[in-house]
């Protein structure tokens, strides 16, 4: 069947449009035979052959018999003549009875659910009843086309087609048209059984499982309960003893006035929103963040993606911070179609994300990487590039588009003094000063780009 069925779902109740090969040559065999040689004689004959039975389980024999398997009339031995009945939303075959003989004392028992069985078992239809039954039904088109909608219709029986098979001159006159597949059809009866025997003790077996969600529920509690514990504990704190103003900053939380930006400048590496970006030609808006290495020691669990906005959150204190809020690939391992890695090469499927409620990162953890389409694969795909910065300058950028105007925030690290820290001077006012004549001197780091060494080596003392 999965030659004959190239897709990975399964047609349902439209198998019969990838059985008609298979019927057109099974009609060939019964009809004309096929010229077989024999072995055993050295001769030729013509060999006929024919269809016995299919071989499938229970929602497959719906599919193949042309009786829907679900609903009421679910059996296809009972068909109309039903012992089923609604229970609490779900649908109970009671009539197992119905096949023990009139006399036997199961019969007459009324633990099983309360009642007598007294019907007979139902009359089993040959192939010629079941085609005059099909004669008089009308079936819809089977079809997926948007125009062919297949209305609900109500119906006394649970047919739903004319089964394929019935094509073949010798279906209808067999005693056995379908088997079913003890081997799956005992799996997962008990499996059903199973679980239902394992209900009171589930909770004991299941420990690992069970301590990943009372773990997930305190993570959700702790994020919940955290802040305002800290807000009160800060501000007691803040009350009666010495307390750095970070920490009050913090408690008091941030203002809801947030400035956002197109532009940000990191420790000397320019970073442009992908807005920005894509109306330049050159490309400053991809992020990665360095992830956590796993069990293994390697780093695979990097997040790439691309820098939508630049946040400048402000605290009280005169307390800010910079964040970068991003859109990330998905690059789940995990997944298929969602990142190549070949010879040192890592390419991206850029058309998946993930993390959604999770896009904020400060401005410090993003490195900047370069994203270059990916030849080998389609346009959705790109390869990252990981440059190492060298030490550069911020100098202004010609601009590619004519009056563009970029809002840049320029993000320093620096070390904010105290208003209690005196100012003391080295100047005394009492007396006159002098002046002191001094050569300049000039202290050059090493690994430090000097645009001056070159004017002031061929520069006179005069224009010193």
């Amino acid at each position: 069947m999965s030659l004959l069925i190239p897709s990975p779902k399964s047609p349902g109740r439209e198998i019969d449009v990838y059985l008609q090969p298979l019927i057109e040559e099974l009609k060939e065999l019964w009809t004309f035979g096929v010229r077989t040689y024999d072995s055993l004689t050295g001769q030729f004959f013509q060999l006929y052959a024919a269809l016995l039975w299919t071989i499938n389980d229970f929602p497959t024999y719906g599919d193949l018999s042309g009786w829907s398997t679900k609903g009421y009339q679910a059996c296809p031995i009972c068909m109309g003549d039903r012992s089923s009945f609604g229970i609490r939303g779900r649908i109970s075959f009671m009539g197992h009875r119905r096949y023990l003989p009139q006399n036997h004392v199961w019969r007459r028992s009324r633990l099983h659910y309360g009642k007598v069985e007294r019907k007979a078992p139902p009359v089993v239809m040959n192939g010629h009843e079941i085609l005059e039954q099909l004669d008089q039904l009308e079936f819809p088109i089977m079809s997926k086309h948007p125009s062919i909608q297949d209305k609900k219709r109500k119906r006394a029986l649970n047919w739903t087609k004319k089964s394929i098979f019935f094509d073949l001159p010798y279906w209808s006159r067999l005693l056995l048209r379908h088997k079913l597949d003890v081997m799956h059809i005992e799996k997962n009866v008990c499996d059903n059984l199973v679980e239902i025997k394992l209900i009171p003790i589930r909770k004991h077996l299941r420990l690992q499982r069970q301590h990943a969600q009372n773990s997930m529920d305190l993570y959700k509690i702790h994020e919940r309960a955290f802040p305002e514990w800290f807000r009160t504990q800060v501000l007691e704190l803040h009350q009666s003893a010495n307390l750095f103003d970070d920490f009050f900053s913090l408690a008091i939380g941030p203002s809801f006035d947030v400035r956002c930006y197109n532009g940000c400048i990191v420790g000397g590496v320019r970073f442009y929103t992908i807005e920005l970006d894509s109306r330049r030609t050159t490309q400053n808006s991809g992020i990665m963040v360095i992830g956590e290495s796993d069990a293994s020691g390697t780093s695979n669990n990097n997040l790439y993606g691309v820098l939508d906005e630049v946040l400048h959150v402000q605290y009280p204190l005169r307390r800010n911070v910079s964040l970068f809020k991003c859109r990330w690939y998905d690059t789940d391992l995990n997944k298929s179609q969602r990142i190549h890695v070949e010879v040192g090469y890592k390419s991206l499927n850029t058309s998946r994300f993930w993390y959604a409620e999770e896009p904020v990162i400060l401005a410090t953890q993003g490195h900047q990487v370069f994203y270059v389409d990916d030849p080998k694969n389609c346009s959705n795909w790109k390869v990252v590039q990981v440059i190492q910065n060298k030490r550069i300058w911020d100098v202004p950028e010609v601009e590619d588009v004519q009056n563009d105007h970029i809002n840049i925030l320029e993000v320093v690290v620096s070390h904010q003094m105290d208003d209690y820290i005196e100012d003391n001077t080295l100047r005394k006012n009492d007396v006159d000063h002098t002046i002191i004549e001094r050569p300049i001197v000039r202290h050059i780091t090493d690994d430090f780009i000097d645009n001056l060494d070159e004017h002031l080596s061929h520069a006179s003392d005069d224009e010193l």
